[in-house]
């Protein structure tokens, strides 16, 4: 793993996997009004010989066994420059910090993905 001011970018030996977290900082107030969520993005470009597996969302995530706010365990995402949009189908009231957590499998040493943002959807109530 390497960061740079342009983003952070992934490389595993080819033949595993690992999970990533990116912890995205929230507001719990905008002026006086409490906050809510509704979903949370990534920007990254992955290539062909690394493949996202699972995406999973946690709200204030001291642990992994936090509830999750999203979590999808079927995808392939594989060759793309991207920014990725989770929808979590409904208002959640803001009390902490998000984590984003990525599971990526790499096929092979030429695996490799470089993540260039991510964020989460707020607004008032």
């Amino acid at each position: 793993m390497r960061r740079a001011g342009w983003g952070t970018l992934i490389k595993q030996k080819g033949g595993s996997g690992n999970w990533f977290h990116i912890p995205i900082p929230s507001p719990s107030f905008l002026d006086t009004e409490r906050t809510y969520l509704n979903g949370a993005w990534l920007r990254f470009k992955i290539n062909t010989q690394a493949v996202i597996k699972n995406i999973h969302v946690r709200q204030n995530n001291k642990n992994s066994e936090m509830p999750h706010l999203f979590r999808k365990d079927d995808y392939t995402i594989a060759g793309q420059d991207t920014t990725h949009y989770v929808n979590f189908g409904r208002s959640i009231n803001c009390h902490g910090p998000i984590v984003i957590s990525i599971y990526i499998w790499f096929e092979n040493d030429d695996g490799e993905l470089l993540f260039t943002g991510a964020g989460a959807c707020f607004h008032e109530s």
